[in-house]
């Protein structure tokens, strides 16, 4: 319940504080709906970011965040070595 309270805050957040962002803050609601994953195999930051939040987050939040983190390409970046 408290997990929902919180994802629903940030819902909140991103569609009122954020306001480039509302189409971004819908597809997260679905986020629970989404599948873990596809197995073993590795997959880009990019794909993984595009599968559970959308093509929008991954060009506004998740590329620039991952970008300075990082300093590469979540294109080429795999999931597997950067979120162990």
């Amino acid at each position: 319940m408290r997990t929902a309270l919180v994802f629903a805050l940030f819902v909140v957040y991103l569609v009122f504080l954020v306001p480039a962002l509302p189409l971004c803050a819908l597809l997260g609601l679905r986020e629970p709906l989404i599948s873990v994953g596809r197995g073993l195999e590795d997959e880009s930051l990019a794909d993984f970011a595009r599968r559970r939040l959308g093509a929008e987050a991954l060009d506004v939040l998740v590329g620039p965040m991952l970008a300075g983190i990082y300093a590469g390409d979540p294109e080429k970046m795999s999931i597997k070595s950067t979120f162990p």
